[in-house]
This record gives C-alpha cells, structure tokens and sequence, in this order.
C-alpha cells in the first residue's frame, strides 16, 4: 500500500475549491461534498496508483505526472517509490497546464 503526500499547494487548492463553491453557490454541503469526493478518490490511490491516466499521453510530452478526473476537477499526481504525492488539484476547464508547468 501506498502513502499518500499532500503538497501544501495542493491543501491550498482544496480549501479554495472549497470557499469558492461555498460563496458562489452559497452551498456549504455542496463544498464539502466535493471535497470530500476528491479526497476520497485520492485515497484510492493507495491501492490503485496507477489509477489516473498518464499526462503525457494528454499532451505528448514526457512527464511523469498522472491525473486523477474528480467531477470538474483534477487531480495531479507522481508515484514516487511507495509514495503518492498529490501536487495540485485544479479546475478542470481551466489552464492547469500552464498553471503546473509555469
């Protein structure tokens, strides 16, 4: 079984998902659905790293980042030896990929 890291970005970006659905929705459960949702999904990973698609088969270019599809978000993750480390979580119809590599 795999250890699961959450980089601090990756907090951060639970806790704006969170105020952001809670003040653009005014929906409080709605928030903490979601980000209960994605961090479940992220727990799966423990058993299942290999479970998000490869990123480079998104955008041929080599990297080994892996994404994990959440509702309308995404989930980046590297498998590092027993470890998990989830590095963003962001939006998926934004510009993630400038967002990560930039």
């Amino acid at each position: 079984m795999h250890k699961i890291k959450l980089s601090p970005l990756s907090v951060n970006d639970l806790i704006e998902i969170k105020k952001y659905i809670t003040a653009e929705f005014n929906d409080k459960h709605a928030a903490q659905r979601i980000t209960s949702h994605i961090l479940a999904r992220v727990e799966e990973l423990k058993n299942f790293p290999l479970l998000g698609e490869a990123l480079e088969h998104k955008i041929n270019v080599p990297t080994n980042y892996r994404y994990l599809v959440c509702e309308n978000y995404l989930v980046f993750y590297r498998v590092e030896n027993n470890e998990i480390c989830i590095i963003r979580i962001l939006y998926a119809k934004s510009d993630y990929l400038s967002t990560l590599f930039i």
